[in-house]
């Protein structure tokens, strides 16, 4: 049986419609009203008598904090925490594998603004979607890739060393970003698995279809 999951959404332009407009001068939140999107509150109530943690994230500022929770109640949009203040940059989500369980453990999810969350399939059967993704390539080559531009120092190896995509060469990451389990690989002390870039996993997917 699969844990709950945690969740974590952003509010404006995901589960509300996008407020902002290019002019902002005069914009008074304390009296907007918040404008779930369609099918947002149905996915909501689904997530939570799933037993699914619902966190909030927003990068309205955290004097923001009571006209935000007052607009999401009168919504009746639910949620357990609210995240404010975290900025408009990338946003990155870092976990660690579990050794037990042969699943990703973070999951990101891109949508197009104001397209809202009822289009989101199963949630519950995600980790198992994102653990296979690459399975369409993972026989077409037994091990990671690497590229050391002639150096055969293991010390520059680590320094200037690449590791590329098994498939199409595309450098994924470089010297001094290793990992302890590529260093481990790079030195010829344990083989790593081919890595793969996105493109050529949804190149090779699509094939499959």
């Amino acid at each position: 049986m699969n844990k709950p999951k945690t969740i974590f959404c952003d509010i404006d332009g995901t589960l509300c419609k996008y407020p902002y407009t290019e002019e902002m001068s005069g914009y008074d939140f304390d009296n907007k009203i918040m404008k779930p999107l369609p099918g947002t509150l149905k996915q909501l109530w689904n997530w939570d008598k799933a037993g699914h943690m619902i966190i909030l994230t927003t990068g309205r500022k955290e004097s923001m904090r009571k006209s935000t929770e007052r607009q999401l109640r009168e919504a009746g949009i639910i949620y357990d925490k609210l995240i404010m203040g975290i900025g408009g940059g990338t946003r990155v989500l870092i976990n660690d594998l579990k050794p037990h369980r042969k699943c990703d453990t973070a999951i990101a999810i891109n949508l197009k603004r104001n397209t809202g969350i009822s289009g989101i399939s199963n949630i519950d059967s995600m980790s198992s979607y994102w653990m296979h993704r690459r399975k369409n390539l993972m026989n077409k080559h037994d091990k990671a890739l690497f590229r050391y531009d002639n150096v055969i120092n293991e010390t520059y190896k680590i320094k200037y060393g690449a590791l590329l995509c098994s498939e199409c060469k595309a450098v994924l990451k470089e010297g001094f970003r290793f990992s302890d389990e590529e260093i481990s690989a790079i030195k010829d002390e344990s083989n790593m698995e081919a890595q793969y870039c996105d493109k050529c996993v949804d190149d090779e997917n699509s094939k499959k279809k």
